[in-house]
């Protein structure tokens, strides 16, 4: 019978992949000379959206088809959150983003200029497309895409190699960074969206950064 009762170590990435993962996302653009103001201002959003995903996820924990379902209304100003409308179950829930994860959103939607577009902004995705086939229709994401962005990431940081590294993994480790934190299982329940405590109580005994930090206090 399979072992569901805690999640396996190559689900869990560790602080030094997320790190590579983050200083990739917010690597410079290099764009050549030349190149059309059109793909330039199109590079320049991915990489603003992309930053903006990253982050997002990282400090929501939320699942990769709620973060593509987000829309500009949804977002929640006065706590720099978001309300899931389309979480698993139906159920909506309050996630909140970290100040980073919140000013990469916001700068992205600057950069964006959606209010030329004759919709209402509420209703736009927060993060869209910015392919050649979109042209300048807000258009919302697939987690397809989101997934290939992932892929594209850690293909270039070099991470492919030593872990597998998937949008989902995001909320893998903001599971057991929040638990490790504040020891509340009930808590980390509230976050996830979990419907059941058994579908948390995996993360409370896969923290195997908290073991290495213990180990190097007592052998370091």
């Amino acid at each position: 019978r399979k072992n569901t009762d805690k999640l396996p170590p190559d689900k869990l990435p560790s602080q030094e992949v997320v790190r590579m993962l983050l200083r990739e996302v917010r690597r410079p653009l290099d764009l050549p000379e030349g190149m059309a103001e059109g793909i330039q201002r199109r590079k320049m959003l991915i990489r603003l959206r992309d930053i903006a995903i990253v982050e997002a996820l990282l400090s929501s924990g939320m699942r990769v088809g709620e973060l593509v379902r987000l829309e500009r209304g949804h977002l929640l100003y006065d706590v720099k959150g978001a309300m899931v409308k389309y979480g698993k179950g139906g159920k909506d829930r309050e996630v909140l983003f970290s100040d980073r994860a919140w000013t990469a959103i916001q700068s992205y939607l600057r950069a964006r200029h959606d209010g030329t577009q004759g919709r209402a902004l509420a209703s736009l995705p927060v993060f869209s497309r910015h392919d050649r086939g979109a042209g300048d229709r807000v258009l919302p994401l697939s987690t397809r895409s989101v997934q290939n962005t992932f892929v594209d990431l850690a293909s270039r940081a070099g991470i492919l190699e030593r872990f597998h590294l998937t949008p989902h993994t995001l909320r893998h480790f903001f599971a057991t960074e929040f638990l490790s934190e504040t020891g509340d299982l009930a808590l980390t329940q509230y976050a996830l969206g979990h419907a059941s405590p058994a579908t948390t109580r995996i993360y409370a005994k896969t923290k195997r950064e908290d073991y290495r930090r213990a180990h190097r206090r007592v052998f370091g």
